[in-house]
């Protein structure tokens, strides 16, 4: 089994972590559940939620919400199919791709924490009671500047991405030597 580096932890168990910390700081009758399990249980548990929920969250965002806000970015950064320039990105070589897969991860880790934190006040809010008043509130503002930190990174790489490709030939077109 391959090891998780960087761009998977932050697209995987980040946002499980950060849903069940918003979800355990909210709401801390949520933790009474696990209360009664020795220490190795519970922490098996929670690591294997973390990356359970981290994982439903990242995929949902990448199959259900990204498309949407894929094309509603993209028709305003770009003039062209953004499918367009995920093919053209990916016929260069990885070590060129490394930079835009690295702040793809950002961006989606930005995307997901946000969808992390919401549905952890939506499901604490179904079954207990907060802390107190302000505590969601907190939350809600939080995944808000979140949610547009990672709207603005989402516009610069797609933005970044038209700039190389209108400066940077189409690598599957044949060189052709300059004319004299």
């Amino acid at each position: 089994m391959k090891e998780l580096g960087l761009l998977e932890l932050l697209r995987y168990a980040l946002s499980g972590g950060i849903g069940i910390s918003v979800l355990l700081l909210t709401y801390p009758a949520a933790a009474c559940s696990i209360r009664e399990m020795d220490a190795t249980k519970e922490t098996t548990l929670v690591l294997g939620s973390v990356l359970l929920l981290g994982a439903l969250i990242y995929n949902v965002h990448r199959a259900l919400v990204y498309p949407v806000l894929l094309w509603a970015i993209g028709s305003r950064v770009t003039d062209w199919d953004t499918l367009e320039a995920d093919r053209w990105r990916w016929q260069h070589p990885e070590e060129k791709r490394k930079r835009w897969d690295e702040w793809g991860a950002q961006t989606h880790s930005l995307y997901c924490a946000t969808w992390s934190i919401i549905g952890a006040l939506i499901v604490g809010r179904c079954f207990w009671q907060p802390r107190n008043c302000r505590t969601p509130l907190f939350f809600l503002v939080f995944s808000s500047v979140t949610l547009a930190a990672a709207v603005t990174s989402n516009c610069r790489l797609m933005h970044s991405i038209v700039v190389e490709k209108k400066h940077c030939p189409d690598p599957r077109e044949p060189k052709t030597p300059p004319t004299a």
